[in-house]
């Protein structure tokens, strides 16, 4: 795809910001969210006892990922765009810099969950301002905010007409996120500007607090760094935010190793592992081809179907590769997420 990177889009003049900037934003805007989903799932599934505490919060955040790109793809459908998913072009690959030239020094990797993903996790989530820390970071390149700003400044600027039609009005499961406010087909500005606000606040939190939505759940960046830190975050007397609080014992984990770049060679993982990744990657795949689909077609069956596998036969398929040890090494085997074509 021969899109500018995000930086190009952001320095675009206000007066050049039509349409067609407006759908390149939004489509990068689908990339960030999706490159996102299969590091937070590898992490996730590395967990041995999923009713863990950390594993039910990295499911939350991996769902509300999903939910975000859901309503990034209603957006863009809403102002007459076709949403790419399903494309290799598209299709994130690791170990990779964000798409778009996002922290383009961050290398993202597949991988169990470790004081090193979760570093990574925190700053592909990092805030402009780290409220528990109380000091902002002074960086030149684009964060994921700053491209939800210049949507929203665009859509005011625009004022594009917005339509329902083609949406896709069900989302990945129940998340912590779904209330009233949330809005699942997208036909004003005000449910634009809505969306967007979750979106940010789900990951960076504001810069008054370090809670994502009016229930009081964490964003994802404070999330993450409490596992990291291994404490909770609370408000001290004075009002600063530290974490002091409860201890967030870190969970037992699967030593998965980081996935080689391009994934596992087949030739060179036992027949049977082979046979599990082959058949991961064909699922996922199929998984996405449905996403690609439903907002191509507007088809909530589509989408439902994608749900299904996404639910139930991925991570089962996941979880029995990664209790596999590959050969001579300290480390197991970890799902690829790759695409294939049939």
């Amino acid at each position: 795809m021969s899109s500018p990177r995000i930086l190009e889009l952001l320095k675009t003049p206000d007066p050049r910001r039509d349409i067609e900037w407006l759908k390149k934003a939004l489509q990068f805007a689908i990339q960030l969210e999706y490159f996102t989903i299969p590091p937070y799932l590898t992490a996730l599934w590395s967990i041995k006892d999923q009713r863990d505490s950390v594993a039910i919060a990295i499911r939350e955040i991996a769902v509300e990922e999903m939910l975000h790109m859901s309503l990034v793809c209603n957006m863009l459908v809403s102002i007459g765009g076709r949403p790419r998913i399903c494309h290799h072009d598209v299709a994130p690959q690791y170990p990779r810099p964000m798409p778009g030239g996002v922290k383009p020094w961050l290398r993202v990797s597949l991988e169990g969950l470790s004081h090193h993903s979760l570093k990574t996790f925190m700053e592909i989530e990092e805030p402009e301002k780290d409220i528990s820390r109380l000091e902002a970071a002074i960086e030149t390149f684009p964060r994921i905010g700053a491209l939800y700003n210049a949507v929203w400044e665009a859509f005011q600027q625009i004022n594009p007409p917005i339509s329902r039609a083609g949406q896709i009005e069900g989302y990945f499961g129940e998340s912590r996120s779904e209330s009233g406010d949330t809005p699942k087909n997208i036909g004003t500005l005000e449910e634009i500007k809505a969306a967007i606000d979750l979106i940010k606040d789900q990951g960076e939190g504001s810069s008054q607090s370090p809670f994502g939505d009016p229930e009081g759940e964490l964003a994802h960046y404070y999330r993450f760094k409490e596992v990291a830190v291994g404490k909770r975050i609370v408000q001290a007397p004075n009002g600063e935010w530290v974490h002091s609080g409860e201890t967030v014992p870190f969970p037992d984990c699967w030593p998965v190793a980081e996935v080689p770049d391009g994934g596992y060679s087949h030739r060179d993982v036992p027949p049977a592992t082979c046979r599990l990744m082959v058949e991961f990657d064909e699922i996922y795949t199929q998984i996405i081809k449905n996403l690609d689909d439903a907002w191509a077609t507007g088809s909530q069956a589509a989408f439902h179907r994608s749900l299904e596998l996404m639910m139930d036969k991925l991570p089962t398929l996941a979880r029995q590769i990664m209790q596999i040890p590959i050969k001579q090494q300290p480390f197991n085997y970890s799902p690829c997420f790759r695409l294939v074509s049939k």
